[in-house]
């Protein structure tokens, strides 16, 4: 009989152990991550947006020059922009054949890097949690990412990237987890760069560029009606059902209106979805002025059905506004 219990009592804690273990190693259950050599080019997946450093200036700090995203290091100092153009770089272009010297490579002619030895790059998502996160790394001395969630949890390692030095290639670290607050990228000597950087966090490199449908075309101040209408159009990998509207706005200038709640539709033109959604008309008018082309601009957010932000969109529409006073 004491074996029979003591029996059952082993069984119960093996079953508390597993469990608990379970939760223990979840990050490492629901994250991937890859480890590939000898590339070019980093994919950019419905979803994601591409930060290729492209639009710095050389020495520039980066650290809140990029929406969305912040760059720091754990000693406090800052990533700063590289262009090889100034020929301070051991560096090459593998997209510009006239820039063809030095052992670490890039894409175009910036990337970026610490400006202090010995430190760890620390990348923070700024406007919200990313489940992916993808770089191009040419090193001489290693390197690796460790991704961590909002409470300095560690979810995920990238695999190691081995030295690359001189093989006028990159290698490409990716992360998938759920979750990712920021990442550490980090070496044993500080003897790397990273170009072309892809993640779906939120808000990276700026709004979603929309296409907007101003209706009516042109603009009679004197003529009733209570609504002017927008039809809002996103690229194929986004979805018009996760825009809040309360977060729509038409803009002119300094004047803005906000989109009213009701009403709306969704539908489908030639194939592509889109939101319907009305403005109040005199508001409209109040803000706009008199001209042929006249530039407006909608904007708003997205979110998902745990209310968690997805990201920003933006578009613009000529429009033609008469003139009040010679109708």
């Amino acid at each position: 009989m004491l074996k029979k219990k003591i029996s059952k009592h082993k069984v119960i804690l093996l079953a508390i152990m597993i469990f608990t273990l379970s939760f223990a190693v979840m990050p490492i259950m629901f994250a991937n991550a890859l480890v590939q050599p000898g590339v070019y080019t980093n994919p950019v997946p419905p979803g994601c947006q591409m930060i290729d450093f492209e639009e710095g200036s050389d020495r520039q700090v980066v650290l809140s020059t990029i929406e969305g995203l912040q760059f720091t290091t754990t000693g406090g100092f800052d990533w700063i922009y590289a262009d090889i153009r100034t020929g301070q770089y051991n560096g090459r272009s593998l997209t510009d054949p006239s820039h063809t010297y030095g052992l670490y490579v890039l894409n175009g002619y910036f990337c970026t890097w610490l400006s202090e030895l010995q430190d760890t790059g620390r990348i923070d998502f700024t406007l919200g949690t990313a489940s992916y996160f993808s770089v191009l790394v040419s090193t001489a001395s290693g390197l690796t990412i460790d991704a961590y969630d909002i409470n300095g949890v560690w979810l995920a390692n990238s695999g190691w990237a081995y030295s690359n030095h001189g093989d006028l290639d990159f290698t490409r670290l990716t992360i998938e987890a759920e979750g990712m607050a920021y990442v550490l990228i980090h070496d044993t000597a500080n003897l790397w760069i990273i170009d072309d950087l892809v993640t779906d966090a939120p808000g990276v490199g700026g709004p979603v560029e929309a296409t907007i449908d101003f209706d009516p075309d042109s603009l009679n101040p004197k003529s009733r009606g209570k609504f002017v209408t927008v039809y809002i159009e996103l690229p194929e990998e986004y979805d018009v059902h996760d825009i809040a509207i309360s977060t729509i706005e038409l803009t002119y200038g300094l004047g803005s209106v906000s989109a009213e709640d009701t009403p709306t539709e969704y539908g489908v033109r030639d194939g592509i979805p889109y939101l319907m959604v009305k403005f109040n008309r005199s508001a409209v008018i109040a803000i706009l002025e008199p001209g042929e082309e006249i530039e407006i601009a909608v904007s708003g957010e997205s979110w998902d059905s745990n209310d968690d932000f997805l990201y920003q969109f933006e578009g613009t529409n000529d429009i033609e506004v008469l003139d009040f006073y010679y109708l």
